[in-house]
Order: C-alpha cells, then structure tokens, then sequence
C-alpha cells in the first residue's frame, strides 16, 4: 500500500481511536517525511509531515506519558535532518554517509 494512502486512511481511523491508531499515524508520517524528495518543491511536504509527526506525539505522550517519547524524539529529529542522511556510529562521530 503506497505511504500517502495509508497515512489518509489512518488519519480517519485516528479521529476514532487515537490511541489505538495515532502511534501507526505518527510513525507512518515519520516514513512519509523521509521518503519524499529532496526537491524544493517537496520541502513543504516534508516538514508538514514531521510537523504533524511530532503534533500526534505531543498529544500521545500527553495522554500516556513515558509511552511515546521515543517516538516522539524520532519525530523530532526527522524534522531537523534532511532525508538521505544517515549517521553510523556512536554520538559525536563525524562519521556521515549520503545514502542514494
């Protein structure tokens, strides 16, 4: 199932549930903003996608904190970091790969 797809029909099955869906929602915005193109034209998306990532988080570790944070920090860190980045190794390594 294509990425935009099954972000809209969890966006619905979220309005439901949140907190049976908003993890899968969250998640599969978190993919969507990594997938998209490094175009200026995509960068919109992007961010709109991580931005609405680290929203569904806030909103999720309101209600059960210490459920989603890591999620929530992943989130994050896919809204600062262009996508095609990868880091290897420990924190602090200057050890970066562009990856095609």
């Amino acid at each position: 199932m294509p990425i935009a797809v099954r972000v809209a029909l969890l966006r619905q099955l979220s309005r439901v549930d949140l907190a049976r869906f908003g993890p899968t929602l969250a998640e599969a915005l978190v993919t969507r903003s990594q997938q998209v193109r490094i175009r200026r034209r995509f960068v919109r998306r992007r961010t709109a996608a991580a931005d609405e990532a680290v929203a569904l988080y806030r909103r999720l570790v309101h209600d059960r904190p210490g459920r989603h944070e890591v999620g929530r920090a992943r989130a994050r860190d896919v809204r600062t970091r262009p996508p095609g980045r990868v880091v290897h190794g420990r924190a602090g390594d200057a050890n970066v790969r562009r990856s095609r």
